[in-house]
């Protein structure tokens, strides 16, 4: 059992896994990470539909209204970035405006924050400006 756990570990470590537990009231308080992805807070105020997309898998989130989202986002084989698109779309479900995006994975942090509004908002993080 011993030999089991330290392989598994070392197999974690060798991956690029970032281990650890942090707090994350995205998730609602502490979270262990066993993931090197980045997790990522959306807030979207141009329509009340949209779709994030991330390079290399698809379709991640279909967001509707203006509430923050999060989601997991985890690079594609060992990439050390997270390229994202999001589309907003109208009540008829046409794309009225693309922004894409990149966030990179550090050790050191695992979240990002990401505005796309006509508003300007505090706080950090990403900001994009609605196309109209």
């Amino acid at each position: 059992m011993k030999k089991f756990l330290l392989v598994a570990l070392v197999a974690l470590v060798a991956a690029g896994c970032a281990m650890g537990p942090g707090y994350n009231p995205g998730l609602g308080g502490w979270a262990f990470r066993t993931s090197r992805g980045v997790f990522l807070q959306i807030t979207h105020t141009c329509t009340d539909y949209g779709r994030l997309y991330q390079s290399g898998y698809g379709l991640v989130k279909e967001v509707v209204g203006a509430t923050p989202q999060g989601v997991q986002l985890d690079p594609v084989g060992y990439d050390h970035q997270v390229e994202v698109t999001f589309q907003s779309l109208n009540k008829e479900g046409q794309v009225v405006g693309t922004y894409p995006a990149t966030f990179w994975v550090s050790q050191y942090t695992g979240t990002a924050q990401w505005i796309i509004s006509n508003r300007s908002m505090g706080g950090g993080g990403v900001q994009s400006h609605c196309l109209r």
